[in-house]
């Protein structure tokens, strides 16, 4: 080893994992000299903190060590110049200022930062002031807050974002009045169970975002007849999730706009309507996915019949659901994926149909009553490519055929 020099033990230690390579830092001083050139790092643009922490039985970090910020600091120290990908792993660590500080002076290459289920006890003005032009994935899904004045500057920093394409602000504490100083790169936004704001900034938003190609709310912030005439507007619109609007004066006739629309969720859309998902169904030809969560006041499924290149069926909380609405559905042969959940009128006959006439790679059915013995006989003897498979509380299918069919 002593005939290496140092540029050919940083191309070994290449090789090792990271861990490792901290470690044999005690090893001799000229492992030690090697390791703490930057360049031994070069191969970590992508970083989860997370893994380097030792966790629990129920992998959560106790961060009541005295190892946690010296750990972290190490670690961003050490291959923070290569970073561009960074992540907590969603653990709920709990994110100091000195931490925060620490990847605003290292990590000057990144473009993809993961802030999702952390414990923020920082302010993030040092880091976005560095990073926000050239980001192009942010998260701060379900980011819980110490101080919610340093989460209420976030928002100051969104018209720096001009190379932004993705961001999740699901549950956000802070405001979204400045929504649509988002930059125009921007190709998918999260912002279900967000705090309440004006329907205008949400209106503008849209309008000034006709790129957008995924929109997911739900439970949806602000929701009125003009947003969801802007949500009808965006042409190249291919995924969309709304929920939790209770409103049935709400008429849902404009999707049927969304020419391009691959998979639509709607989670407790009270304003929807047989009559408008007839509309809908009917005019958006690329649906590949569809899941209607109690949207109790659709009395009538036959509409599903218009999706003939459905792969994903999900249905829940209904009892206007018939063996009959999905019959045309299953004639394509296309469906993957079946997800049934209390469902009171959807018998074994609509289950076996699927089962005889598609190749599903997913099966779940729970609290379907009058779902029997027979859609277990049929499952066993038809189904060649399933990888998952869910029967819960189905109370007419007896322990015996389960038994004999496991």
């Amino acid at each position: 080893m002593d005939t290496l020099n140092g540029d050919c033990l940083s191309q070994i230690f290449l090789n090792l994992d990271f861990i490792e390579r901290v470690r044999l830092e005690n090893v001799c001083r000229m492992f030690h000299y090697v390791l703490q050139q930057q360049s031994t790092f070069s191969d970590s643009s992508k970083m989860d903190i997370s893994r380097f922490l030792i966790n629990t039985s129920t992998d959560y970090y106790q961060q009541d060590s005295l190892s946690f910020l010296p750990t972290v600091v190490g670690v961003i120290e050490r291959c923070g110049v290569y970073v561009e990908h960074l992540s907590f792993g969603q653990r709920w660590l709990r994110i100091s200022q000195p931490i925060i500080d620490c990847i605003a002076n290292n990590c000057k290459r990144l473009s993809v930062v993961d802030l999702g289920a952390v414990i923020l006890n920082a302010d993030l003005s040092p880091l976005l002031e560095m990073v926000a032009p050239q980001l192009q994935e942010f998260s701060l899904e379900e980011t819980s807050w110490v101080n919610v004045e340093w989460a209420e500057k976030v928002q100051d920093y969104f018209k720096s974002m001009k190379k932004l394409r993705r961001l999740n602000l699901r549950s956000a504490m802070f405001s979204l009045t400045k929504l649509a100083e988002l930059p125009n790169t921007l190709r998918y936004l999260e912002i279900g169970a967000a705090h309440s704001f004006p329907a205008e900034v949400m209106i503008e938003f849209l309008q000034k975002h006709q790129e957008l190609e995924e929109f997911h709310a739900s439970p949806v912030p602000v929701l009125d007849q003009d947003v969801i005439a802007a949500v009808g507007s965006l042409a190249k619109l291919r995924h969309l999730t709304l929920g939790n609007t209770y409103n049935t004066e709400l008429r849902f006739d404009e999707l049927c706009n969304l020419q391009n629309l691959e998979s639509l969720r709607l989670n407790d859309v009270f304003g929807l309507t047989e009559i408008s998902l007839q509309l809908i169904l009917s005019r958006v030809q690329n649906l590949e996915r569809i899941a209607l969560n109690n949207c109790k006041n659709v009395f009538d499924y036959t509409a599903l019949g218009s999706c003939g290149r459905l792969q994903s069926l999900e249905i829940r909380n209904t009892t206007q659901l018939a063996n009959e609405d999905i019959f045309t559905v299953c004639t394509y042969g296309n469906l993957k994926r079946l997800v049934l959940s209390n469902c009171f009128n959807f018998s074994s006959r609509g289950v076996n149909i699927a089962l005889m006439r598609c190749q599903l790679k997913e099966l779940t059915i729970n609290k379907c009553a009058r779902v029997t013995d027979e859609m277990m006989y049929t499952l066993a003897s038809t189904q060649r490519e399933l990888e998952s498979i869910s029967i819960q509380e189905c109370t007419a299918i007896t322990r015996q055929v389960t038994s004999s069919n496991t």
